[in-house]
């Protein structure tokens, strides 16, 4: 169990941040959570001394896109050895080209056993590894559309 792993979720969509950040903590994660690329970068700074295993970030928010998120991040030398999944409803999300550094990507909606492979990939990255180099692509075939309520 990744007892102690954080990993921050950039997503402006409400239900699929729900949907996210509950699988996550009922795999054991502890999870951070931003609605935009400026709210991300602003968690981010002022928590710079929690440790992140894995950022998971939208392609498209509604203030900035994940490249910019990417760009400001490096700008600034914040967290500089965490893998960064950008995650994506887009159908061309394969086709995108990925900034430096990017671990990969992931295609939403997707599976859960997908969903909680991919994070369990990407956080056990050695930090010292050149994590450009290690692009994937999910595209399951089964779909998490929706969550129940609570």
């Amino acid at each position: 169990m990744p007892i102690g792993k954080k990993v921050l979720i950039v997503e402006d969509y409400p239900e699929m941040l729900e949907l996210m950040s509950y699988l996550l903590e009922n795999a054991g994660y502890n999870v951070a959570a931003a609605t935009s690329g400026n709210q991300a970068l602003e968690l981010i700074r002022t928590n710079h001394n929690d440790k992140l295993s894995l950022i998971l970030l939208d392609h498209s928010l509604p203030d900035m896109t994940s490249h910019e998120v990417i760009a400001q991040l490096r700008a600034e030398n914040l967290c500089p050895q965490v893998p960064i999944v950008i995650c994506s409803a887009m159908a061309e999300l394969n086709m995108i080209e990925l900034p430096e550094g990017v671990a990969g990507t992931l295609q939403k909606p997707f599976e859960i056993d997908s969903f909680l492979n991919t994070v369990a990939k990407y956080e056990l990255l050695d930090t010292q590894q050149d994590i450009s180099a290690l692009p994937i692509s999910l595209n399951p075939s089964k779909a998490v559309s929706h969550i129940s309520s609570h």
